[in-house]
């Protein structure tokens, strides 16, 4: 209300102070021009400026009035602030067992950050005006660095930052425990403990008994498998462990030593009469004997470590020596020992017992002893009335058989005996007596003297 009263009187003083002005302009125009019709311009001006003048003033009435309703201030908008946004980093370094790291975002808009690699992470990956992150970088097991951005953009896609993350090359290294290995002769497993982190490869010069693989419990080495030397000579390989990174090579000497097996003969020479023998097998494992020849056995076949072994040689009837080995052998096969009997040639010997036979002229039968073993062949010179033949009782001689001699003159005849091996030769000379004239039976004695006789 007293408002309006103040607006009231305002308009009273503007329109008395225009009355006033305008009758100061109508006085200068009354010097002027007096003419009738400017009088009456004045008369009818004069006039309205009172009616305006008394219409204001009767309005403004002392008796109280609503208030009109306030008007709505129109708000005042606010200015649109520009987007800026900027990071604290702009690169960061890493080594190579990796870790974290934070950056500050400073911004009036919100953001997002993303990383180029799976192996560095960002947290949180959004954000609203100012906020931090932080990096997370895994360990590096390469031989080379590696390289990512992170990546900062306003929601609108207009603001972008970027930082350069580096990550160190990882620093391998590689060594091994031991040089060299020493095994017993059986089969075993020993293991090659590598200090590091380097990847490697490993070869065995002697694949086929010293073989190699990964440890199986999972740790940094190598298991070395041999397998039973029975070679009966200590043995050598080398185990070279190469980095792939560091490039490092190492060698692993491996000796292993053999099982033995010997035996206390290595030859042996019998008589031709034959007999027996003993050796001795000493040895780490069980083993098996065998000859080459029927004529010598051994006895037993077979044994287990320690033992001794008897050689029978019969008896060798034959004019030149003979041989045969005796093999003593691993079970596995791969020990072997061999001994070389010779057995000697047989010594035949031959002998008669006469020289000569002087038989009468009947018939007749004569035996010649033979003395030694030696086979012989008989001959008669004169084998139609002077016949030979061994004896039928099995014994080392000749049966002679000569014929009547009906002649009347001594007969003779020759018997030769050669040895087969000996080669020694015999003859024996036999005589036969002439039958005497008179005991003829066709004999006449009458007939005369230097006439027709027997002869």
């Amino acid at each position: 209300m007293r408002i309006e009263i103040f607006y009231r009187r305002q308009q009273i003083f503007h329109y008395s102070l225009f009355t006033f002005h305008f009758f100061s302009y109508l006085c200068t125009l009354e010097h002027k021009q007096t003419n009738m019709k400017r009088q009456k311009l004045l008369i009818w001006m004069f006039g309205l400026c009172t009616l305006i003048l008394f219409s204001a003033c009767g309005s403004g009435s002392d008796d109280p009035e609503p208030d009109p309703p306030t008007p709505t201030p129109t708000p005042t908008p606010t200015p649109t602030p520009t987007p800026e946004m900027s990071v604290s980093l702009t690169s960061f370094n890493f080594t190579d067992a990796g870790g974290s790291n934070t950056f500050n975002v400073s911004s009036n808009v919100g953001w997002t950050v993303q990383s180029s690699a799976d192996w560095c992470t960002v947290s949180p990956t959004t954000g609203d005006q100012n906020g931090s992150v932080t990096i997370q970088v895994a360990a590096n097991m390469e031989a080379t660095s590696r390289n990512c951005t992170i990546t900062v953009k306003s929601l609108s896609g207009n603001l972008t930052k970027e930082i350069a993350v580096t990550q160190e090359t990882h620093a391998f290294t590689l060594n091994v425990t031991t040089t060299e290995l020493n095994f017993e002769a059986a089969a075993s497993v020993q293991l090659i403990v590598i200090e590091g982190d380097d990847t490697f490869e490993a070869t065995s010069s002697e694949p086929d008994w010293c073989s190699i693989q990964a440890a199986e419990d999972g740790s940094q080495g190598v298991s070395v498998n041999v397998l039973e030397n029975e070679t009966g000579a200590v043995r050598t390989a080398t185990i070279t462990i190469t980095g792939k990174n560091t490039g490092k090579s190492f060698d692993v000497s491996v000796t292993q030593k053999t099982k033995k097996m010997s035996v206390s003969l290595t030859s042996f020479i019998f008589t031709d009469t034959g007999g027996s023998n003993t050796f001795n097998v000493t040895s780490d494992v069980s083993w098996t004997v065998q000859s080459s020849a029927d004529w010598c056995t051994v006895s037993p076949t077979t044994g287990d470590q320690n033992g001794s072994v008897t050689i029978q040689v019969a008896a060798h009837m034959e004019a030149t020596p003979r041989n045969c080995t005796i093999t003593v052998k691993s079970l596995s096969g791969n020990l072997t020992k061999e001994i070389a009997i010779t057995q000697e040639a047989h010594v035949f010997t031959l002998n008669v017992t006469t020289t000569e036979l002087n038989l009468e002229t009947t018939a007749s039968v004569q035996f010649i002893a033979i003395e030694g073993d030696d086979p012989f062949k008989a001959t008669s010179s004169e084998p139609d009335w002077c016949s030979i033949q061994v004896a039928e009782d099995g014994s080392q001689g000749i049966t002679v058989n000569v014929l009547e001699n009906e002649t009347v003159a001594v007969r003779t005849a020759t018997i030769t005996i050669k040895g087969k091996n000996t080669g020694k030769s015999f003859k024996i000379r036999v005589t036969q007596k002439a039958k005497s004239v008179i005991d003829r039976a066709d004999y006449d004695p009458d007939a005369p003297l230097g006439g027709s006789q027997p002869k």
